[in-house]
């Protein structure tokens, strides 16, 4: 049963465009879980419905070549913190050339 679309509204962006080839990311949502129910007192566990494998056949069907990226929160943290220390340093040096006007 497909209730609708595993790719995130407005999330598609294009990245890069060279000659016919075109560069785009895409966020989609891994899969869902169909909750267990109750039947006659014996309890049915649920499932988990994983979106990836058929959107991996589905790109392949249509010559698409897909490249899984997984977000690594510790290494972005080790970069906004290189870049603030970068932007401080830049700031420091402009303060040392900067010469007032007489």
């Amino acid at each position: 049963m497909v209730t609708g679309s595993p790719i995130v509204p407005d999330s598609a962006k294009k990245i890069l465009e060279e000659g016919e080839q075109v560069l785009y990311t895409v966020t989609t949502l891994k899969g869902h879980y169909i909750a267990g129910e109750f039947i006659e007192d014996v309890f049915n566990q649920g499932v988990y419905v994983d979106y990836i494998q058929s959107l991996k056949i589905a790109y392949k069907e249509k010559k698409f070549i897909l490249r899984e990226y997984v977000y690594k929160s510790l290494q972005s943290v080790g970069i906004d913190t290189a870049i603030k220390q970068g932007e401080a340093e830049m700031r420091q040096v402009i303060h040392l050339f900067v010469l007032p006007l007489l």
